[in-house]
């Protein structure tokens, strides 16, 4: 096994899960969420900040967002499914990811999206 840890913060203390896991050619990012505190936390902001965030992790493992080859996105309410399809297409346009989309409760009420993904050189 030849497994490393990509993180933003490489030193963040109290560490319980790392941000991306890079196994052999495939990156295994775990779910990133967009919400800011004392900033518009609109559902399409909170989906940006949580695409540059993922963007950012392919970029630290040599990879790009056309890269990713499967994404799960959990939405806290159903009615911003045809928004997160919208944006989703603006991500992904050529080959799009396999995909499953959850609706659930997501961890902070502010919350209205988290994404995770798994991409393949």
């Amino acid at each position: 096994m030849n497994k490393k840890a990509i993180n933003f913060n490489a030193d963040l203390p109290g560490r319980v899960f790392s941000d991306s896991i890079l196994e052999g050619n495939i990156l295994y990012i775990s779910g990133q969420i967009g919400t800011k505190e004392g900033e518009d936390n609109s559902f399409e902001k909170q989906f940006r900040r949580i695409m540059e965030k993922i963007t950012a992790l392919l970029e630290k493992a040599s990879m790009t967002i056309d890269n990713i080859i499967k994404a799960n996105f959990y939405l806290a309410d159903r009615k911003h499914f045809p928004e997160m399809n919208r944006l989703f297409m603006e991500y992904f346009r050529e080959i799009p990811p396999a995909r499953s989309t959850i609706i659930t409760g997501l961890v902070n009420e502010n919350m209205l999206i988290e994404i995770d993904a798994i991409a393949s050189k």
